[in-house]
């Protein structure tokens, strides 16, 4: 009996200290977040009243074409970068993860130069495709820049980062987001909407400088090695990346034919209304998900040997991510008008209906994430590609049809129906992959979120003033909940124990 003891304490305690390490990244990245969409929704709100709807969905297409450039042209070297060092960091080998860095900075210069050549040289035919017309092709030329710097930067950010220096990536965060913010509205304020594209330039050499000093501090010791044995070390990173890279560029290459296929049909002014409400919902989703990149992959990836552990894991990553998320998805889907007027402007309200169904998907969302990142962990970019497919397939074909009979609302039904449709097939791969089971208690609060979001989304249809007061009371009682949760998992307040790392953190800093 005694032993028996000794083992539920233990296992007690290592199921708190779990818990408190979930939340410790989530503390200190949420509050870096918050920082950061305080600055983005004060730079999206100078946008939104100085350029407009017109000048909002401009801005969304250049930041779709750069994103998708970056994502082409970096074949996945950042999922590949986090996996090998954190890989090496697990059996402590130093050699592998000097070499890994010593060959990512060797390869990405060359894909950066190629990246941003390549968008150059085909200007005119992306302008062609994107807005029907060479207007842009000058603008999307810079874009190259843009990109060229975005692909270096998004390598020395995923060098910190599977060093797992959490600290280094929320300041870097911080400082990205307060500088570029500052210096885009600024351009704004000058050169209205010619200055949109050297806004987006200099948001990205921001991003670039900012993690270039963290990336100097990150302390490695890099040794010297043949160049043959450099070149067998990229050979395996970008055969490992390339699968991922695809993956990777099936969402983001969905969002670039969504916005082409709104503009087509609807024109740049709908962008608008659609990078408005996919804007707030991703911003929304990065304040709660955004450690799972950070600390949650890596850690996932440390035990990709060991599935127990990996079920363990990803299971208190999505109790964690549904106790925080519950009460914001909520409040979001019952005050979705004020939210864009309050982001964005009163002319923004034509987006409310494709908000609220952005916002439906969330709770599945929040459950894929966690699961999703088993297959990187697992190192099975085959399986992560051919899982995107059948996602975008559906988004787009759904998309396509619905725009016709419900005008921007119809993307939301295609999104809503692709991630319906990607929830059960991911929570069936990672169970074939690792045996993964979703505890009852995950269960339950998922469905309970999925329904209370629901009823609200119904409710704001049939009387506008009887989903805020039911909204507003379930939001409450979710956040009490989820309190007492978090305080019986951790064995101390949230706030308690979120105040007392903030102030290791910063007696540590100083």
């Amino acid at each position: 009996m005694p032993d028996n003891n000794h083992k539920n304490n233990g296992n007690a305690f290592q199921h708190k200290t779990s818990y408190k390490r979930i939340l410790k990244t989530t503390v200190l990245f949420g509050s870096a977040s918050a920082i950061t969409i305080l600055f983005r929704i004060a730079r999206g709100k100078f946008f939104a009243l100085l350029v407009g709807p017109y000048g909002v969905g401009l801005l969304g297409m250049f930041n779709s074409i750069t994103k998708t450039g970056v994502l082409f042209s970096n074949m996945g070297l950042p999922t590949s970068t986090v996996r090998q060092i954190s890989s090496a960091r697990g059996s402590e080998n130093t050699n592998d993860i000097n070499t890994t860095i010593m060959a990512i900075l060797y390869i990405i210069p060359v894909l950066s130069i190629c990246g941003g050549i390549l968008t150059w040289l085909l200007s005119d035919r992306i302008s062609m495709l994107v807005f029907n017309t060479v207007e842009h092709s000058q603008e999307i030329e810079w874009l190259g820049l843009a990109i060229f710097l975005l692909i270096i930067s998004s390598a020395f950010s995923a060098i910190i980062q599977g060093y797992q220096k959490i600290a280094d990536l929320a300041s870097a965060e911080i400082f990205s987001a307060i500088i570029a913010s500052v210096i885009a509205v600024m351009i704004i304020m000058s050169k209205g909407k010619d200055g949109i594209i050297f806004a987006v330039l200099a948001i990205a050499f921001v991003q670039f400088s900012v993690n270039l000093f963290y990336f100097l501090r990150v302390p490695a010791i890099f040794a010297i090695y043949n160049f043959k044995y450099i070149f067998q070390r990229i050979i395996k990173i970008l055969r490992f990346g390339f699968l991922f890279m695809l993956a990777s560029l099936l969402p983001a290459g969905t969002q670039f034919i969504i916005r082409i296929l709104i503009t087509r049909e609807l024109g740049i002014d709908h962008a608008g209304y659609f990078h408005a409400a996919h804007a707030i919902s991703v911003t929304y989703i990065a304040f709660i998900l955004s450690a799972m990149g950070r600390d949650y992959y890596p850690n996932l990836t440390r035990h990709a040997f060991d599935h127990k552990q990996m079920v363990k894991l990803v299971n208190e990553q999505i109790h964690v991510a549904l106790l925080l998320g519950a009460p914001f998805i909520i409040a979001l889907m019952t005050f979705a008008p004020l939210t864009l007027d309050l982001f964005y402007s009163e002319s923004f309200s034509i987006a409310t209906p494709l908000l609220r169904f952005f916002v439906l998907t969330l709770p599945l969302r929040f459950v894929i994430w966690p699961m999703g990142f088993v297959i990187l962990a697992k190192g099975r970019g085959k399986i992560n590609f051919l899982g995107e497919i059948p996602k975008s397939i559906i988004f787009i074909i759904c998309s396509m049809v619905a725009i016709h009979s419900f005008g921007i609302t119809g993307i939301g039904i295609g999104f809503l129906l692709a991630i319906g449709f990607h929830c059960p097939l991911i929570w069936l791969i990672i169970n074939k992959l690792i045996g993964f089971k979703m505890t009852r208690i995950n269960l339950m609060t998922l469905l309970s979120l999925i329904a209370g979001a629901g009823t609200v989304f119904i409710l704001s249809y049939v009387s506008i003033y009887s989903s805020y007061v039911f909204g507003t009371i379930v939001s409450f009682l979710s956040f009490l909940y989820a309190w007492r949760e978090l305080s019986r998992m951790i064995g101390i307040t949230p706030l308690q124990w979120g105040i007392k790392k903030i102030q290791e953190h910063r007696h540590l800093s100083l």
